[in-house]
C-alpha cells in the first residue's frame, strides 16, 4: 500500500478549481491502465454489459474498441453495431453494475512505481492532474482503493466534459484547472 503525505483539498473532485503555477510545464496523467491496473476489470464490465444487451459474444476488435472510451459514448456504437435500442443512461447503468461487481471481487492497484513518479513531482513542484473518461464515482473507487487518492488535488473525469476520451476535452480541462497552458504540458 503507497502512503502518500495527503495534499489538503478544499473543493471536491471534478470542480472548478485553478492551481494558477509558476511552473515551466504541468504533468497530466491518465487513470485506468496507466496509474492504475484496471484495463482487466473495465474490458470485463464492458463486454458483460454489451453481451447481455445483445445476447451474443463480442469479437476481441469489438473489446478493444472499448479502451478508454465512456460508457456513453460506446452506447453509441452499441446500437449502431447491433442495431437495439438502448439508452445512454441504461448502457451506463449497466457498464456500471458489471463494474462494481468486478471491482468487489478483485482489488484495484497502483502500478509499480506510480507512488515514486508522484512523489518526484509533488518534490520537484511540478503541477499534475489527473484526466480520465471514466466517471467520478469509479475514479473514487478506484483511487481510495489504490491508496493514492490522496495524491489528487486536480482530477477531471468523463463527468466534467462534454466529449470524453480520444477527444481532448479532460486534457484541457485539466491544463485550464492547472493554470498552465496545454501546450506547456505533458500527457
Amino acid at each position: 500500500m503507497i502512503s502518500p503525505t495527503p495534499i489538503p483539498v478544499d473543493q471536491p473532485y471534478g470542480s472548478e478549481r485553478e492551481c494558477s503555477s509558476s511552473a515551466p510545464f504541468a504533468v497530466i496523467l491518465s487513470c485506468d491502465g496507466l496509474l492504475l491496473d484496471t484495463g482487466e476489470l473495465n474490458t470485463v464490465a464492458y463486454r458483460e454489459a454489451t453481451e447481455a444487451l445483445v445476447g451474443d459474444s463480442m469479437t476481441e476488435a469489438e473489446i478493444e474498441d472499448t479502451v478508454g472510451v465512456r460508457a456513453v459514448d460506446y452506447a453509441a456504437r452499441v446500437r449502431r453495431r447491433y442495431d437495439i435500442d438502448v439508452t445512454d443512461e441504461e448502457f451506463q447503468r449497466l457498464v456500471g453494475e458489471r463494474y462494481r461487481i468486478q471491482a468487489f471481487d478483485h482489488s484495484v492497484r497502483a502500478f509499480q512505481g506510480v507512488g515514486e513518479l508522484l512523489d518526484d513531482l509533488r518534490t520537484q513542484r511540478i503541477p499534475y492532474a489527473l484526466a480520465t473518461s471514466a466517471p467520478l464515482w469509479k475514479v473514487q473507487h478506484n483511487l481510495e482503493e489504490a491508496g493514492v487518492a490522496d495524491y489528487f488535488s486536480v482530477i477531471v473525469t468523463g463527468d466534467d466534459v462534454a466529449r470524453g476520451k480520444p477527444g481532448p476535452d479532460v486534457f484541457l480541462e485539466s491544463a485550464h484547472r492547472l493554470g498552465i497552458e496545454p501546450s506547456h504540458c505533458i500527457a
